[in-house]
């Protein structure tokens, strides 16, 4: 739990969490419920689809998952749920 925001943090710079992120992406989230913050998202588009499921089942929980990533073209290009209606994208830039 990030003590500046309440929220579980997993980055998928873990191997092990990426493994099981893209391999039983289900369990992943049940392991990691909201509010939570997955870090280097790129590398499990396959969490996606589970992410709106869970988005859809509860619309009144607001920023339930926070998205991060530092490669976003590669996120994009393997992103197949458009998460429409559910999503905000920021971009950052670092000086």
């Amino acid at each position: 739990m990030s003590e500046k925001t309440n929220r579980n943090y997993v980055s998928l710079d873990n191997m092990k969490f990426r493994q099981l992120a893209k391999t039983d992406p289900e369990l992943f989230l049940q392991q990691n419920p909201p509010p939570t913050i997955i870090d280097e998202i790129q590398y499990a588009p396959e969490l996606f689809p589970y992410i709106k499921l869970s988005a859809d089942q509860n619309r009144n929980i607001k920023g339930a998952f926070w998205l991060t990533g530092s490669q976003k073209y590669k996120l994009m290009e393997g992103v197949k749920e458009s998460l429409a209606g559910r999503i905000a994208i920021l971009d950052l830039m670092a000086n």
